[in-house]
């Protein structure tokens, strides 16, 4: 049994291997700069690693209802984490479900920003794996909190539609589902009651 798992892991390694060897030959034949070559190749190596090599975005592929069913089981427990969206769980027309699959899986690279401070956000982001850091960007730079599984971030600003007074910095590779502000309002235009409680 040892064996066979040390054969199939040196297999993944060739695997990965050859795939990041593809993905470098490619970025460098279109003269991309190196740093962002080197991130796709971190990026690559940390899904595979992590997923052992399977592919999620298959996931996508599956039927719209199946993906739906999918994607409220695992996320939809985090929406209740979103003061606004809380009060919204005593509702039972389905909203949070309808919400749940439209979220979209995204990983965030170390030092890469979920949040950039002065824009516009336009994104709600549920963090599931790894940990970031948002700052205050006033006259001082300085650390707010350190997020990590189950933290949000977005909520506020995305609902104003004014600038994030803070930025969000992935301090690890960081997992997220990301939730758009036009998925989100394409939602509520069909969820009158849930409208009442957020009132947006």
């Amino acid at each position: 049994v040892v064996g066979v798992a040390e054969e199939t892991a040196s297999e993944a390694e060739l695997v990965l291997e050859r795939k990041t060897h593809y993905l470098r030959h490619v970025m460098r034949s279109h003269r991309l700069p190196e740093a962002l070559v080197s991130r796709a190749c971190e990026y690559l190596s940390y899904k595979e690693r992590l997923w052992g090599g399977v592919d999620t975005d298959l996931l996508r592929t599956l039927p719209e209802g199946i993906v739906a069913d999918v994607m409220v089981y695992i996320a939809g427990g985090l929406l209740i984490q979103v003061p606004f969206l809380a009060h919204c769980n005593s509702l039972d027309d389905g909203f949070l479900a309808t919400i749940a699959a439209r979220m979209v899986p995204s990983v965030f690279m170390p030092n890469e920003s979920l949040i950039v401070h002065g824009t516009r956000v336009v994104e709600l982001y549920f963090l599931t794996r790894g940990f970031a850091l948002e700052l205050w960007e006033g006259s001082a730079r300085k650390p707010l909190r350190r997020l990590c599984a189950s933290d949000v971030c977005g909520e506020f600003t995305m609902l104003s539609d004014q600038p994030s007074p803070v930025s969000v910095v992935a301090l690890t590779p960081c997992e997220c589902f990301v939730l758009g502000q036009e998925a989100f309002r394409k939602v509520l235009a069909y969820f009158p009651s849930a409208r009442s409680y957020i009132g947006s």
